[in-house]
């Protein structure tokens, strides 16, 4: 085995998004084997567990043929002259518009003049990764020398900024620096860095850099290439240092909003009844435009302007609220800190569903039961905002899933802590249910949601209980409504 080896398998990892825990459990391979394999121990790697390794890393063919190759003859593979670094492929089926923006980027990273680095920037979730992507993955054969990313995780808050010297040392190593030869300090990463990319036509993508400082130590010192930064800043000192352009980008004009809306859930309801006010709710933002008509597609009995109050509701309760650039942002954790822990949750939850479809139920729970640690977590950080929405929809997945595991006892107890979750408080004046129900409709669905589970297991007295509360529920919201008052939990 050799440090080479180890040391591209790290960088495959880190770019993935894995810990060493979490890669062995993923590619069922032991956590010594994984540490074992990084940091260049003796013994040869064992042919089916890399490629194991290999499909859980989802690399492109090239890459994975790389390090299977490595693996299996790291003296020979060592040898062969090295590919260009790329990025990696991206499905683009919902990129819309950016005409404008695209074309200035071609004109300042290819035309004569300058020194063909950009700085896109503006607020989270306005489309700045995208932009960079795309026009990388369209101009890919103006730079033969190849593409190198790095996520600089400026404004990340479980995982740190990453540090110029480690991206150094990926950078490196992806352009054929053995680690061996790597120097240690970041000055001296630096000068062998802008050695070895010198006269090369390459393009340096730098994706949500916090300041100039982590900027500077990865440019180029003539760049022959282009360079394309991303950040929520504007990095003054990128531009005065070394000459940089900057673009700031503005939220989507409202067709360009409309389309994004129709991808979704079809031409017709985006043009629909209530369709005008969603989408100035939205802002014109990408990403929060792209959550809104996942979450109108899911739930297509749904009026537009319906969703839209409902969305105004939740977003009230934000405990981000003051200070955000469209109503859903704080909702979706645009301004929230935790921002991280939400896609965990959520990406845990989608695990226990590819897990299900593959036969694995005891697995799907397990994931699940992380997915409600992660949202336990959230509700002990920020106490109340969590439980009405993720923590308790996570809760009445558990419930489906212990029913269908013959645990019928731990599956009502879940699915009862749902409900109970989804009940506001009186003595909370931010959790009062206003006129449009919004909360109060998400009691409701839970209470029908435990009620069917009741009747699954033969507990029908419970189960009319729970639907005569609904009844009552949706007599008061309408009463309530039709005076134009606020209605609460207990009338």
């Amino acid at each position: 085995m050799t440090a080479r080896w180890g040391a591209l398998l790290r960088r495959h990892r880190i770019r993935a998004g894995f810990t060493q825990e979490r890669l062995a459990e993923a590619a069922g391979v032991s956590i010594r084997t994984i540490r074992r394999w990084e940091t260049g121990g003796r013994g040869q790697p064992h042919g089916p567990s890399v490629r194991r390794v290999v499909q859980t890393l989802d690399l492109t063919a090239g890459e994975g043929e790389q390090l299977l190759a490595m693996a299996a003859d790291p003296v020979r593979a060592q040898r062969r002259t090295a590919s260009p670094p790329r990025l990696r492929p991206v499905d683009f089926g919902s990129f819309v518009g950016r005409v404008a923006e695209l074309g200035r980027l071609t004109a300042d990273l290819t035309g004569a003049r300058g020194r063909h680095i950009v700085v896109v920037h503006g607020p989270r979730g306005i489309g700045k990764t995208f932009l960079a992507w795309r026009w990388a993955a369209g101009h890919s054969a103006r730079f033969p020398d190849g593409q190198l990313l790095a996520d600089l995780r400026g404004f990340g808050t479980n995982a740190g900024a990453q540090a110029p010297s480690d991206v150094l040392y990926d950078f490196l190593l992806a352009l054929g620096v053995a680690p061996g030869e790597i120097p240690g300090g970041i000055d001296e990463r630096a000068a062998l860095y802008r050695r070895v990319v010198a006269g090369k036509r390459l393009l340096v993508v730098l994706d949500n850099a916090r300041d100039s400082n982590q900027v500077q130590p990865l440019l180029p010192a003539n760049p022959a290439g282009a360079v394309l930064i991303t950040s929520r800043h504007r990095l003054s000192g990128v531009a005065v240092g070394s000459g940089a352009e900057s673009m700031a980008l503005a939220p989507l004009p409202d067709s360009d909003a409309r389309r994004i809306l129709a991808t979704s859930i079809g031409t017709r309801r985006a043009a629909g009844e209530g369709s005008g006010e969603l989408l100035a709710f939205c802002g014109g933002q990408p990403l929060v435009l792209a959550a809104v008509a996942a979450r109108a597609a899911a739930r297509p009995e749904l009026g537009l302007r319906e969703l839209t109050e409902e969305l105004r509701e939740l977003t009230a309760a934000s405990p981000a609220s003051h200070d955000r650039t469209s109503g859903l942002a704080a909702v979706l954790g645009e301004y929230h800190p935790d921002v991280e822990l939400m896609e965990l949750g959520s990406g845990l939850l989608t695990q226990a569903h590819h897990l299900n479809e593959a036969g694995r139920p005891d697995d799907a729970l397990s994931a699940i039961t992380d997915a409600e640690a992660v949202y336990r977590q959230l509700d002990r950080q920020t106490p109340g905002f969590y439980r009405a929405g993720p923590l308790a929809d996570c809760l009445m997945n558990k419930s489906l899933q212990l029913l269908d595991l013959g645990f019928a006892a731990e599956a009502v107890k879940a699915s009862a802590e749902a409900v109970e979750l989804r009940r506001p408080s009186d003595d909370d004046p931010g959790q009062r249910w206003a006129p449009t129900g919004g909360l109060l409709r998400m009691l409701v669905a839970g209470l029908e949601n435990h009620a069917v589970l009741l009747c699954a297991v033969g507990r029908r007295s419970e189960a009319l209980a729970a639907l005569t509360e609904v009844v009552e529920l949706r007599k008061r919201f309408v009463t309530a409504k039709q005076a134009g008052r606020t209605v609460s939990p207990r009338g």
